[in-house]
């Protein structure tokens, strides 16, 4: 592992272990990125070299507690139709994570930075969000930019007040790489 890698890795372990929500931007970061004095390293759009990965962000409905153990089962199960219906049958092949709440499929692209790819990616995951949203699980359709941040798998996602001694197992979990 490069020393650059390494010290990303032992960063965001650090991070972690302190109780902090660690993020990274998946796509790539132009070489010139320092961030600036008015928004510190947030990673903005235009700082995006190309986009190689679409974010398909599939969460419970309501999302103000950490989720359940039969929540994340419908979650997942949203997650496998389009996974299995829309990209599978495409040759397409996604990476999906556990994202402590939720879905997160990575759908490999290569598309450049523009007005036209935006609108594009934009316009996907309108048409999942149609034909995939139920009730209680919607697929969201805000993370279509390219500086979009996603969890770091691995760490802990930590999202509102866990309750995991409560009736509905509302805990903290680790963001992890679905197999």
């Amino acid at each position: 592992m490069s020393d650059r890698k390494q010290a990303f890795v032992d960063s965001a372990l650090k991070l972690n272990r302190a109780g902090y929500n660690v993020y990274t931007c998946f796509n790539p970061v132009s070489t010139f990125f320092g961030g600036n004095e008015l928004n510190g390293l947030d990673v903005k759009d235009v700082d995006i070299v190309r986009r190689r990965f679409l974010l398909v962000d599939v969460d419970r409905a309501d999302t103000g507690a950490p989720a359940t153990s039969d929540e994340l089962d419908e979650v997942f199960q949203v997650a496998g139709e389009i996974e299995r219906d829309y990209f599978f049958s495409k040759g397409l092949n996604p990476i999906t994570v556990n994202s402590g709440n939720g879905a997160h499929i990575y759908i490999p692209i290569d598309l450049p930075n523009d007005e036209a790819s935006k609108f594009l990616c934009q316009k996907v995951l309108q048409a999942l969000a149609k034909k995939y949203d139920t009730p209680t699980v919607n697929v969201d359709t805000s993370v279509f930019n390219a500086g979009r941040i996603t969890k770091v798998p691995g760490s802990i996602a930590r999202k509102c007040l866990e309750d995991p001694t409560g009736f509905q197992e509302r805990c903290y979990r680790m963001a992890a790489f679905v197999e």
